[in-house]
């Protein structure tokens, strides 16, 4: 499984407020890393974690 194998990839995508003494914050994205190196979306792996239940794992990966 991709976790165990290590290839998922998160990065920081900065927002800024709208508004003018608005906090910063950080949205952040995660792409599969294949073995071939290609970085596939969401949209490429997230149907099957939750096909079979495993966005609870990706989930507390994320956190952690």
């Amino acid at each position: 499984m991709a976790l165990e194998q290590h290839q998922f990839v998160l990065y920081a995508q900065a927002l800024k407020s709208l508004k003018a003494n608005g906090e910063p914050h950080l949205e952040l994205l995660i792409r599969l890393q294949g073995v071939d190196g290609v970085l596939y979306p969401p949209s490429y792996f997230l149907p099957v974690a939750e096909r079979y239940h495993l966005m609870p794992k990706i989930d507390r990966w994320v956190v952690s």
